[in-house]
């Protein structure tokens, strides 16, 4: 995912006030390197590019709304 994405849309949305864009956006690369390191190390198990990405996706997820479910949220 592209940085300037992820700066968008964290501009369209109220962040706590105990969090900046800028540490959001840097332990975002900090999932995606992690991300990015396993798939390369999995390439000889044949990992699919659509499971990468789906992984990418998911801990993005969980990265912008966290593990817990809330009432007062939906699901995404």
């Amino acid at each position: 995912m592209n940085i300037q994405i992820l700066e968008r849309l964290l501009s369209q949305v109220p962040l706590r006030r105990s969090i900046t864009m800028d540490e959001v956006i840097e332990i975002f690369r900090q999932f995606q390197d992690f991300i990015n390191i396993r798939y390369q190390m999995s390439v000889g198990d044949c990992i699919k590019f659509e499971a990468h990405e789906k992984r990418c996706r998911n801990a993005l997820n969980v990265l912008l709304y966290g593990v817990i479910e809330r009432k007062d949220t939906e699901n995404v």
